[in-house]
């Protein structure tokens, strides 16, 4: 229940949400996350997974993201790599951040 309202706080926020397996406790939280995201106008993983097996299946290869998302990966896998603090994934936005902050404290 916590990964479920973390995901919706962090919806409303205004952030974008990955949950890790297990993505929920059953499926109707699963079914609840998922309908947050898309009334969010998020795009939800299934939905980048689906694409992305459509188009194996169709011997077509398709990458989905947003073109300011792949600098920010970058970054964020290099830090990894390196062992050093990623950067604030918010540090350009930081009303999102702090909205975010906000709703995962419960006010």
């Amino acid at each position: 229940m916590r990964r479920l309202w973390s995901a919706r706080a962090a919806l409303d926020a205004g952030a974008h949400v990955l949950c890790e397996k297990p993505t929920a406790m059953n499926a109707a939280e699963a079914k609840a996350m998922l309908d947050k995201a898309v009334q969010s106008g998020k795009v939800s993983a299934q939905t980048v997974a689906e694409l992305v097996f459509d188009a194996v299946r169709d011997n077509q290869f398709y990458i989905y993201s947003h073109p300011q998302a792949l600098s920010a990966d970058e970054t964020r896998l290099k830090a990894i790599v390196n062992q050093t603090q990623p950067p604030d994934p918010f540090a350009e936005r930081p009303q999102i951040g702090e909205n975010l902050k906000q709703a995962l404290r419960g006010g």
